[in-house]
């Protein structure tokens, strides 16, 4: 199984924030990925999803992206994630980020 962490923000905080390491010891995998529009790239990253929030052409894109190359070209993961057993959750524009993905 994979979840994917969808956090509207980077901060230092975030790795203690939410029980990562609960899912990694159950057997999950975990993608935190840094989507356009989050912190830490420079303005034009940072505003790189306006127009497009929540979109597959935007940030949205980006996430589903980020799992596609896990099941595809990841060295250890290749091949073992499947679309019925991969979760997703998030918390403020995360949460909005999880909505959109499932629709």
């Amino acid at each position: 199984p994979a979840v994917g962490v969808i956090c509207s923000q980077r901060l230092a905080a975030d790795a203690v924030r939410y029980p990562y390491r609960h899912f990694l010891m159950a057997g999950y995998r975990v993608l935190q990925p840094l989507f356009r529009g989050t912190l830490g790239f420079g303005d034009r990253w940072a505003q790189g999803n306006i127009g497009s929030q929540g979109s597959v052409e935007g940030d949205l894109g980006d996430i589903l992206a980020g799992l596609d190359w896990l099941q595809s070209s990841h060295p250890r993961l290749r091949g073992s994630l499947s679309p019925e057993r991969t979760g997703i959750f998030g918390g403020s524009y995360g949460g909005y980020m999880a909505l959109r993905a499932m629709s």
